[in-house]
């Protein structure tokens, strides 16, 4: 039996230096709003974990023929457990969700760190890029790490002549596109404008940034796998998504073949495979023993410099369970092709569209 929950201000507790962490109100209210998630992911038996389970089963009411037959607990219900009765699956690992476990946690304090440092950008740039380099010339994978503001205008310069004058700074830790900034060479003051003040409180405080060039993008996607206790890394399926701003709208839920056939007008069968096979060797080398649970991998489409065809690259890891996770499990559900979107009005809502409704709405 699994204990789930849903806690999408992981990657904020991540980048977060503060002992005692309290999330920003929007993520508190996602969190809440969304409470009930895990159950459509979840099994037969399965407990969720969320702040009001009266409120979880209303939120869950119209999700019926998603969900799996879970019982939806409170934090005060957790005592009644023991560490050999139960696997906890939390959306992300981190100290805050630890705290909430206590000793039902499946890592210690140091895993629970080691984890953290494994879903850094830093080590994503480190340790996985390096060993898919060689996929395919049509694959990029291109990312540098500086840890000091002074190391930015050497790194850009001897890296403009591959063709690329604007450049895109992360923080090793963030979420939805807001630990994001554009640099463009050719814009002389860039020195002088408040990017560099967040480059260098982001390096004080996470120890450094990433830096790599700036693609046009023609479609996002990802592709989810689990990885096991053993360290062997299994291929769930592809994640067709939208994103506005860097950050996440949508999935598109249907079957593997349909995606498939969506995707490989920009990208062959073929090559999908290869990503996905070097994948699974890098990924098992460095995780294994360090975690296990879902993750993703997003990419990118981008167009080509040469003016035609497309090629990949490569976006970030994500070491958690993603919304391609939940619109996988969503999928075995549906027969026609839908999309999955989160919108945020009085409240955040998990939407299902059928394809049809979307395209009156936009007409």
């Amino acid at each position: 039996m699994k204990i789930c929950v849903f806690n999408p201000d992981h990657d904020i507790v991540l980048g977060s230096t503060v002992q005692r962490f309290t999330p920003p109100h929007a993520a508190r209210c996602l969190r809440r709003d969304l409470q009930f998630l895990p159950a459509l992911w979840a099994e037969d038996g399965d407990k969720v974990l969320v702040e009001d389970a009266e409120e979880a089963k209303q939120q869950s009411r119209i999700y019926a023929r998603y969900m799996a037959d879970v019982e939806f607990i409170e934090r005060d219900q957790l005592k009644h457990f023991l560490p050999k009765q139960v696997d906890v699956d939390a959306w992300g690992w981190d100290r805050a969700v630890a705290d909430v476990f206590g000793e039902l946690s499946p890592w210690n304090a140091e895993q629970t760190e080691a984890i953290r440092k494994a879903s850094s950008r830093v080590f994503f740039t480190e340790e996985i890029l390096p060993g898919l380099a060689d996929i395919d010339s049509s694959v990029l994978g291109v990312s540098y790490v500086i840890s000091s503001l002074e190391e930015l205008a050497p790194l850009l310069a001897s890296v403009n002549s591959e063709g690329n004058y604007k450049y895109v700074v992360k923080a090793p830790w963030s979420s939805s596109g807001r630990g994001v900034r554009y640099v463009d060479i050719h814009t002389a003051d860039y020195e002088q404008t408040n990017i560099t003040g967040w480059i260098r409180n982001v390096i004080k405080a996470q120890g450094a940034v990433t830096v790599e060039p700036f693609y046009r993008k023609v479609k996002d996607f990802g592709l989810e796998f689990t990885i096991d206790k053993e360290g062997v890394v299994e291929y769930k399926g592809l994640s067709l998504f939208e994103t506005v701003n860097g950050q996440y709208v949508g999935n598109i839920l249907d079957s593997e073949d349909n995606k498939l056939e969506m995707l490989s007008r920009y990208v062959s069968v073929e090559l999908l495979g290869k990503i996905i096979s070097r994948l699974q060797s890098v990924v098992s080398s460095k995780l294994k023993g360090v975690y296990h649970g879902p993750f993703g991998v997003d990419m990118m489409v981008v167009s080509n410099e040469a003016g035609y065809g497309f090629r990949v690259a490569f976006a970030e890891l994500n070491l958690r369970r993603t919304m391609g996770h939940v619109a996988l499990s969503l999928s075995k559900n549906i027969s026609e092709q839908r999309v999955m979107r989160i919108e945020m009005n009085d409240r955040y809502r998990l939407h299902i569209y059928k394809r049809k409704e979307l395209e009156k709405d936009d007409e």
